[in-house]
C-alpha cells in the first residue's frame, strides 16, 4: 500500500515537473518561418456578394524556387465565400496550384486569375454563373508600374502581353 503510494506521488512529481519543459517557449527560427502559411490579396465583388482570396501555403512545399520571390506562388489557392454563408470554396474544376487572384468584371461575373500551368504563367478566368474556369493559353506580362490585366468591359479581358516570350520576362 505504502509503495503504490510513493509510486503515486512520484508519477505526479514527475508530470508536475515535466509539465513547464514540454510548455516552455522556444525561440522562433528559420524553420518555422517556411512552414508558416499565408493569406494574401482579398477582393469583393462589385456585387458584393462574393469574397475571393489567396491563401498560401508553406515555402517548404513551393514547387520551383527559381522564381525568386515569387516562388510561393507556387502555392497558391483562390478561395471563394458568399455572403450569405456556407463554408469557403476554392476554384472548382482542376485548377492547379500557383493561383494568384486578379480582378473582378465590372458586373461581378467574372474573376481573372493567374497560375502556373505546365510550367508556365497563364491568364484563366472564373465565370461564376458557368461555375467553371476558363485558360485563355495566355501568359500575361507582369506588372511593375505599367501595364496590368484589365477589364474593358464585362466580358473583355485586356491583357499585356509579350509574344517573343512563353511566360513573364520577370518569371
Amino acid at each position: 500500500m505504502l509503495l503504490n503510494l510513493l509510486r503515486g506521488l512520484l508519477a505526479a512529481a514527475c508530470v508536475l515537473w515535466a509539465a513547464p519543459l514540454a510548455a516552455a517557449p522556444r525561440p522562433f527560427d528559420v524553420h518555422d518561418l517556411v512552414r508558416m502559411e499565408t493569406l494574401g490579396r482579398a477582393a469583393v465583388s462589385p456585387d458584393g456578394r462574393t469574397l475571393a482570396f489567396e491563401t498560401f501555403g508553406p515555402w517548404e512545399t513551393a514547387t520551383r524556387f527559381d522564381l525568386g520571390a515569387r516562388a510561393h506562388w507556387t502555392t497558391g489557392r483562390i478561395r471563394l465565400v458568399d455572403r450569405t454563408g456556407g463554408p469557403v470554396r476554392p476554384l472548382p474544376g482542376s485548377v492547379p496550384t500557383g493561383q494568384v487572384l486578379g480582378d473582378w468584371s465590372p458586373s461581378g461575373r467574372y474573376l481573372s486569375l493567374f497560375a502556373f500551368r505546365a510550367g508556365r504563367w497563364e491568364a484563366g478566368v472564373y465565370d461564376t454563373v458557368d461555375v467553371a474556369v476558363r485558360w485563355t493559353g495566355l501568359s500575361p506580362e507582369l506588372s511593375f508600374e505599367g501595364a496590368r490585366p484589365a477589364w474593358t468591359a464585362d466580358d473583355r479581358l485586356l491583357l499585356p502581353l509579350r509574344p517573343d516570350r512563353p511566360s513573364a520576362w520577370s518569371l
